[in-house]
């Protein structure tokens, strides 16, 4: 069966991405544009080669018997075409996450695409805190040895190596006494410590010396101190046997403890990160559904967000390459595409996008909803794209530990977790300018379910043109008001019998000659039977519309 892997093309030129863009506003707020020539800026002929093989010229999905996850193809890709970490010449930095989520079958959840829509969040919210950490990290950390003194455990341990050096005393000189006797040695592999098979080994010795007893063949002095061994040897055992008791009351305690922690923190206003590739896929067999994000930021990018805030024209040098937006959009499999995205078109504007997606066929108010849904949530991404408050900690815990489970034996663990907890926000932020540049209904190639996708964008030349806008539209609703004001004082006089002698000379009537009426024809009505349906209506003449 083949695995399907979704891989989305989203090296957008990150634009802002990889270049240094200037910009000052003039005296009082107005902006001054200034075209900027970064035409030999390195950072921007890579991103662009990079975009000019993802112009919708790519397939999206590729099916193979082999599966290959996501984060497989976002490593390769940071391998082959950037690299991970700061890069001090270009002013620039990359960073990756990929995030799972186990889902049954993608064709029929109607969670999916707001799971997926979550996972992107997630990946790239779990970037722009790798960022922050670079730029604005604090870190805690400890690494802790504990060794427990355990007195009885050491004793017991003491005591048994005692019993066993014991043993091994008395195997040797039973061993003498059998040789004497000409009783052949057997199971020399037996082993010095106490255990069935050691134990049965010497106690088949005793028994073959006592049978074998004769006094004209092992003097008494001899005997004697066999006698002495073998007491001793049950001594040992008995010993022995109480210290196994003894070590199953210790067991689980610990002898030793290596405990690590580590925690960084960071916190800071992020501006001009955005998504430079991503890739999707889905395992059925493991029914792992992975999504995986590769996040720019660069100097120039800072600049460029900080431009696309505050309302400044801020444009390169004319790409007569490059297409429009309206064209570049239709060149993007936008079925794929999640979170953020940024483009520069051929005059070298710069748009900054954002990318949400809804699932459609849940009936009819849940449709409606994802409609509205899309366009918002494109807004949003737009938005944190652009600029976000980030805020980050993580704490990660080891622990590797050796409890006792026996007597001379122990077993060694380890356990390790971390948490972590992010956001990114804004407040109150001005977004005029902001607005949807495309929508449409596509079908996700992994889930097979029909979606509307909504790219939202902000434009600059509307941020300009909204302020006169919404002066101009409040200068026509004060008119308006003044003019109502002005009606209703008017109607106010009316009803008080001010009224004008122009209005009462214009509705005197002269009473019209008398003329006889023309006797009214009963209609034919229909009565009883069925309602008709239908469209019913009499057209009006044209006479009768002179009447008005």
């Amino acid at each position: 069966m083949n695995k399907r892997l979704l891989i989305t093309f989203l090296c957008s030129v990150f634009g802002i991405c990889l270049y240094a863009q200037d910009f000052q506003p003039e005296q009082g707020g107005v902006a001054e544009t200034e075209t900027v020539n970064v035409s030999e800026d390195e950072g921007l002929k890579e991103i662009e080669v990079i975009q000019s093989t993802t112009d919708g010229s790519d397939e999206s999905v590729v099916e193979s018997n082999d599966f290959v996850p996501a984060s497989k193809y976002a490593e390769e890709f940071l391998n082959d075409r950037l690299s991970l970490g700061y890069d001090a010449k270009k002013k620039r930095i990359f960073v990756s996450a990929t995030v799972a989520a186990t889902i049954e079958d993608p064709a029929i959840s109607d969670d999916f695409l707001v799971i997926r829509g979550g996972l992107y969040t997630r990946a790239i919210m779990q970037c722009k805190a790798k960022i922050a950490e670079a730029f604005n990290g604090k870190m805690s950390a400890r690494d802790l040895l504990e060794i427990p003194g355990n007195d009885v455990h050491a004793a017991l341990n003491k005591d048994s190596q005692k019993a066993q050096r014991i043993a091994q005393r008395s195997l040797k000189e039973f061993q003498k006494i059998a040789a004497d006797l000409g009783v052949a040695e057997a199971d020399a592999d037996a082993g010095v410590t106490f255990g069935d098979r050691f134990n049965n080994f010497v106690d088949g010795i005793i028994k073959k010396v006592d049978s074998n007893y004769d006094p004209n063949v092992i003097d008494a002095k001899k005997k004697a101190k066999y006698e002495k061994r073998k007491a001793e040897y049950f001594q040992a055992q008995a010993e022995y046997e109480k210290l196994l008791e003894e070590a199953k009351k210790l067991k689980g305690v610990v002898e030793d403890k290596m405990a690590s922690t580590v925690s960084i923190m960071a916190e800071m206003p992020l501006a001009g990160a955005s998504v430079v590739q991503s890739y999707e896929s889905y395992d059925e067999d493991t029914e792992q559904f992975e999504v995986s994000v590769i996040v720019g930021w660069s100097k120039g990018a800072e600049q460029a967000a900080h431009a696309s805030l505050m309302a400044i024209p801020l444009i390169t040098e004319p790409k007569p390459n490059k297409l429009s937006l309206r064209d570049w959009l239709k060149t993007q499999d936008w079925s794929i595409i999640g979170g953020s995205k940024s483009y520069i078109d051929e005059n070298g504007k710069r748009w900054v996008l954002g990318v949400a997606a809804r699932g459609l066929g849940n009936g009819t108010t849940a449709d409606n909803k994802a409609r509205m849904l899309a366009p918002v949530l494109a807004k949003k991404n737009a938005q944190f794209a652009l600029l976000s408050d980030i805020a980050t900690k993580k704490v990660a815990e080891s622990l590797v530990q050796t409890k006792s489970v026996g007597l001379n034996k122990s077993l060694t663990e380890a356990a390790e977790s971390i948490s972590a907890k992010m956001k990114q926000e804004f407040e109150g932020r001005d977004v005029s300018g902001t607005t949807v540049k495309y929508s449409k209904t596509l079908v996700h190639p992994i889930s097979g379910r029909e979606m509307v996708v909504a790219v939202a964008a902000t434009d600059i030349d509307l941020c300009l043109a909204a302020k006169d806008i919404v002066a101009e539209s409040y200068a026509i609703s004060e008119n308006v008001k003044a003019k109502s004001a002005e009606s209703n004082a008017f109607k106010e006089q009316l009803k008080k019998g001010n009224i004008p002698d122009s209005a009462r000379k214009a509705v005197q009537l002269t009473p019209p000659q008398t003329k006889k009426l023309v006797p009214i024809r009963s209609s034919n009505v229909r009565k009883g039977g069925k309602a008709q349906s239908g469209v019913f209506g009499q057209e009006a003449s044209d006479s009768d519309l002179d009447d008005f």
